[in-house]
């Protein structure tokens, strides 16, 4: 990801969480989608806050780089590895 595609997310209407289960940089799977049935992995470029934009409210969400592309991800697909 170039410094301005970053700046572009950054740009989004609500600022980057402080707290999350997961940082920056790190890799996650999920369930690509929501889809139960198919399962991703990819390095989590950006983590928004929750917040309100409208009526519209927006959990916390991460935008994960798949397949080359950026998709958002909650924390409810988060695939979490057994310890």
């Amino acid at each position: 990801m170039t410094e301005a595609e970053y700046q572009s997310i950054k740009a989004a209407p609500l600022p980057e969480a402080k707290y999350a289960d997961h940082q920056v940089g790190e890799v996650i799977r999920s369930h690509a989608g929501g889809n139960p049935e198919q399962i991703a992995a990819g390095e989590i470029l950006f983590i928004q806050q929750t917040g309100q934009v409208g009526s519209v409210h927006t959990p916390l969400t991460y935008y994960v780089e798949v397949g080359g592309f950026p998709e958002c991800v909650w924390p409810t697909d988060v695939i979490e590895a057994p310890e």
